[in-house]
Order: structure tokens, then sequence, then C-alpha cells
């Protein structure tokens, strides 16, 4: 699982993930990554 800082980086890796999704740990302003 990788976390990114980026909400745009994140939705362009994976757009199914919510910036709230509870499957991955992450920093704030961060987004998980299955």
């Amino acid at each position: 699982t990788v976390c990114f800082d980026r909400f745009e980086e994140s939705q362009l890796a994976s757009p199914i993930c919510p910036p709230a999704s509870p499957i991955q740990i992450c920093p704030l302003s961060s987004i998980p990554l299955i």
C-alpha cells in the first residue's frame, strides 16, 4: 500500500480510493492506494 502526499497524484493512481478511505492509515492530506 502506498500513500501519496498530493490528492492529484492519488486520484490519478487510484481514483477508486476516497479521501476518507480507512483501508490504510496515512498522514493527513494523503490518500491510500491499494
